[in-house]
């Protein structure tokens, strides 16, 4: 099962439902309260750690290319490269 690496309260796209992905999603003003509480890495970080666990093919909604210094994606980025993932444009392989 593949997931995607998106904004959490973006709907699943054409594709994503094609290959059946998993997201994490939350209503905005839901993501928005644990932001405020300083969580939402925390919960992010622990949806990537299930897909490792599950061993998942992860893809991305964007290029890698696109991430911003200290931004979530490129701390997802790196914490997939922490944990032994080759990150390419569209994908996270080990």
């Amino acid at each position: 099962m593949k997931f995607p690496l998106n904004n959490p309260f973006q709907k699943q796209n054409k594709e994503e439902k094609k290959i059946e992905a998993n997201q994490l999603a939350f209503k905005e003003e839901v993501w928005d309260q644990l932001e405020y509480l300083g969580r939402t890495l925390e919960i992010d970080l622990a949806f990537i750690q299930q897909a490792i666990d599950r061993k998942d093919k992860i893809a991305f909604a964007e290029p890698a290319t696109d991430s911003r210094p200290g931004s979530y994606f490129m701390k997802e980025l790196d914490y997939l490269a922490e944990n032994g993932y080759k990150i390419s444009d569209f994908k996270a392989e080990k």
